[in-house]
This record gives C-alpha cells, structure tokens and sequence, in this order.
C-alpha cells in the first residue's frame, strides 16, 4: 500500500511535465489552475523539446536517458520544481532513493508548500532508511494536506519500523478517523499493536475490521497471529483456514497451518500443507527448509534430501542445508555422497566461524564412517 499510492503520486507528478510552446510543465496532483507559464527567455523552444524528448524516454523505459535529458531542461529552467520531481521520480525507479530524496528536496527549495513533494521525499528516505527524516517529511505533508490519508500511512509505516510504536498507532488512527471504511489500515494498527505484544488489544481491534470486511487475507491472518499468540491455536488454525480459503495461493499461509498442525499432532494434515507450500512457492528456502525438517523427523529420508538439496541450491552459503541434507543422505545409507557433502557444511561453518557447529558435523561424520 506504501509502494502502491507512492507510484500513484509520483507517475502522475511525472506525468504533468507536458509540453506547450506556451506553458511549463505541471503535475495534476500538485495543480489544477492555469499551468504556469514557461518564462520568457530564448531558450523556451528548446526547453520545451528536451521536456518532450524526456517523456519519450520514460515511455521507453530508459529512465538513465530521461534523467540526462531532465538534467540539461533543469539547466535550461533552474526555477521549474516539477523539473525537479520528475528527476527525483526517476532516480527513486532506479532504486538510487539517496539522489531521489536530494532532487524532491531541489523541488522543495523552488516550490515550499507542495505536499506531494513532501510526500515523495519521505518515500525517498524511508527506502533509504532514514526514518526520522522520513517521518518529519511525511509530517510536513500532512500538515499541508491534513484529509491525505496516504501521509499518515507513510508515516506510520517509518514510525513502526524506527520503534516509535505509540506515534505510529496514533498516525494509523487518524487514518482510521478519516476514513473508517479504509480497510487494510486496521491490518497495519493490528500489526503494530502484535509488535509490541498487545495481543489481545490487535486481537480485537482485527476482530472488528473482519466483521467489516470479512474477506481481506491480510487483515485475517493478522488475527491469526493474535490468536495463536494468546494461546488460542485452535482459533488461530480456523483463522489461517479462511486465510486460505480467501487467497488460496498463499504460501506462507500455508506454511505457518503447517506449523500448527503439526504441533497438535496432526501429521498428515500437516504434511500436506506443508506441500501445498512448497507446490506455491518452489523457490522459498524457508518452505523447503522446514519440509524437508518435517520429513526428516519422519524418517522420510528420499523425500528429505529432494526438500535440502533445494534449499542447498536456493542458499549455497547457508552450512544447515548441507548439514541436513548429509543426515538425509546418511539416512538412506548414501554414505560416501553423505560425506561429501556434511564437509562442504564443515568448511562454511568452519568459515562463519561457528566451532559449534564444526563439531557436531565432525561426531557425525565420524559416527557414520
């Protein structure tokens, strides 16, 4: 949802800058009035087919050229902001959140009170990891467009990843008071509320956003979490069953009825989710890891070693994959691709530094010799 109504403000700002031999560039979302008139220099011409040529480009796809063309206009018109925010639009698509987060802050320098500007800039620097100055930019837009909801989603998002959960339960709040319906907002208040162990208040906060919208996974299988946490893993299982039933490609929903099935005793049920799984998301380590854990606590050795020669090929710098796959192998009798393979676990555990480890692999090598 943060990614989502980021791309929505910021294509569109892009999209504003639209050429006119008379105009300047303008983004909907910032203005609606009259465009503001390109000023009146000689260079107006070729002002207006660099803009031209640099939209062409974006429509292209080759955002390396665009920024380049966007440059020389910005040259051109020091003074344009929506110059400006299409570079920074640019940069943040090619992941480059840093010089992204320095181009909106050029537009802010030339256009002070233009909230989408604020909100892009927090974007920018909450994929860089600087929460506080995201928060305070998000703030910043909030203050000037107060019935935003996008700018207390943002900020409570950097809020809850800093730690600041109370000023992030607030931020998602006020979402909630301007809009009550806004569903996916109860998800992210129940998640900061599980975050800091308040189970039973997300349990019922999630509670009730299910009786609004019974059907959204992602609000279920929150309360899931709440559920299992108070101890309640019968609710819990029942829960990630709707989970299931709603979005029926969720692999981790899967995985974590897996889980539980598995520990009430379940085998079988737990297995098969447990593949289900690993059918929807063949190329999820964790998925693999933990069937292939399953199976081998079950004495399915062949199916075992299948799951951690996976996970060795997904992960090949992991040593528990190699580590597990040699028990595998030493439980089908394979003894000499066993070997082999428990020193390949040796040396990277040898090279994380983990004597622990090195040890346990040695006894078992040497039990089996």
């Amino acid at each position: 949802m943060f990614k989502s109504s980021f791309l929505t403000t910021s294509t569109s700002l892009l999209a504003g800058l639209v050429i006119s031999t008379s105009v300047a560039v303008v983004p909907a979302t910032a203005q609606t009035a009259s465009p503001l008139l390109l000023s009146q220099n000689s260079n107006r011409q070729q002002l207006n087919d660099l803009l031209r040529r640099g939209r062409e480009l974006v429509d292209a796809g080759d955002y390396t050229s665009a920024i380049a063309t966007y440059q020389q206009a910005a040259n051109l018109d020091g003074d344009n902001a929506r110059i400006f925010s299409g570079l920074g639009y640019l940069h943040a698509q090619q992941g480059s959140y840093g010089q992204a987060a320095d181009a909106y802050r050029q537009a802010l320098a030339r256009d002070p009170n233009n909230p989408d500007f604020y909100y892009a800039l927090g974007y920018a620097l909450a994929k860089s990891q600087s929460y506080n100055d995201a928060a305070a930019a998000y703030r910043q837009a909030a203050n000037l467009q107060p019935d935003n909801i996008n700018n207390y989603l943002g900020l409570g998002i950097v809020l809850l990843r800093s730690g600041q959960y109370e000023a992030a339960i607030a931020a998602y709040e006020r979402v909630i008071a301007l809009n009550p319906q806004y569903s996916e907002v109860y998800a992210l208040l129940g998640s900061t509320l599980l975050e800091q162990g308040k189970f039973q208040e997300a349990a019922t906060v999630l509670e009730s956003a299910v009786q609004q919208t019974p059907n959204n996974s992602a609000i279920l299988q929150q309360l899931a979490i709440a559920q299992i946490k108070l101890g309640d893993t019968n609710a819990g299982l029942e829960t990630l069953q709707d989970v299931a039933r709603v979005d029926p490609r969720n692999a981790e929903v899967h995985l974590q009825m897996g889980r539980l099935l598995q520990d009430q005793g379940d085998l079988e049920a737990a297995k098969t989710a447990f593949q289900e799984a690993a059918f929807l998301d063949p190329e999820n380590a964790e998925i693999q890891s933990t069937i292939g854990n399953f199976l081998l606590d079950e004495g399915e050795y062949l199916l075992a070693i299948i799951s951690f020669r996976r996970v060795t090929e997904l992960n090949p710098e992991d040593p528990t994959g190699f580590h597990k796959l040699g028990a595998a192998l030493i439980g089908r009798g394979r003894f000499a691709e066993a070997f082999e393979t428990l020193e390949e676990a040796r040396d990277l555990y040898q090279a994380q530094g983990n004597t622990a480890e090195v040890q346990q692999v040695e006894a078992l090598i040497e039990k089996h010799r």
